[in-house]
């Protein structure tokens, strides 16, 4: 969405991690891919991103002129939702992931993909964002995106027809005994936790702990869960999943 112009992936020795050299065509395309993706999470790893302007007379120049404007996209009918788009000629073979990726730098907060019963036909998806500022810029940048040979196209999505309903609490599983709120708060700052409590796990055979975290909203919780699944917490490697969870006696934590 950002109309990168050559893109180059080199192993560092340093680092021991792969690098990623991008070029773009305009300025304004490298500052707001720079800007809306520097800290995400791709591959399941945080991105960091440096932005520089070429000097090397070998490489490609970035074009001194400025770009050319956007298209203009009509916003949300009253029978429309804001904060949804509705993308349809999605080639068969891509993935709830692949669509996801394209979306990375616009705060997705769900992405469902419908299937199609005849596998050679275009399929179609819904894909939720945190505000409706989101949805208007990842229609914006993502006009004419082709991805697996289709250009994709997009619309608001109608306000009948919802993405399924998920909980706004989350489940954060094998915690260990140490673990307290302030040390799970702590790794889920960026989206506000409104309440956590934690207590024995009951689906645990080693003794490990459980926690549930409540969030102002389903958006939220979904994007917080995805981001604490997988991250080690003193020590131990924890899960985390948005359900529903049954009222149990609250557990005594230590406190940090």
């Amino acid at each position: 969405p950002f109309n990168p112009r050559n893109c180059e992936v080199k192993y560092n020795q340093q680092t021991r991690q792969n690098d990623g050299h991008i070029q773009f065509y305009y300025e304004e395309d490298a500052s707001e891919a720079s800007y809306r993706l520097n800290g995400k999470m791709i591959g399941g790893q945080n991105i960091e991103i440096d932005f520089q302007r070429v000097t090397n007379r070998s490489q490609l120049p970035i074009q001194q002129r400025p770009r050319p404007p956007f298209a203009s996209i009509y916003p949300p009918r009253s029978n429309e939702d804001e904060r949804s788009l509705y993308v349809t000629n999605i080639n068969p073979r891509t993935t709830q992931q692949d669509l996801e990726l394209v979306f990375t730098g616009f705060n997705v907060a769900r992405c469902q993909i419908h299937p199609n019963r005849s596998f050679n036909q275009p399929i179609s998806a819904e894909v939720r964002f945190l505000s409706a500022e989101d949805a208007k810029q990842a229609r914006v940048h993502s006009k004419d995106i082709k991805i697996d040979n289709n250009i994709l196209q997009f619309q608001y999505s109608r306000r009948n027809n919802p993405l399924p309903v998920v909980n706004s609490t989350i489940i954060i599983r094998n915690l260990n005994q140490d673990t307290s709120i302030q040390s799970i708060n702590s790794i889920l700052n960026q989206f506000n936790p409104l309440n956590t409590t934690i207590q024995p796990d009951p689906q645990s055979h080693d003794g490990s702990l459980m926690a549930t975290v409540e969030f102002s909203s389903q958006d939220i919780a979904v994007l917080a869960s995805k981001f604490a699944n997988g991250q080690y917490l003193k020590g131990n490697l924890i899960s985390s999943e948005t359900s529903t969870v049954p009222q149990v006696k609250k557990w005594e934590t230590p406190q940090d």
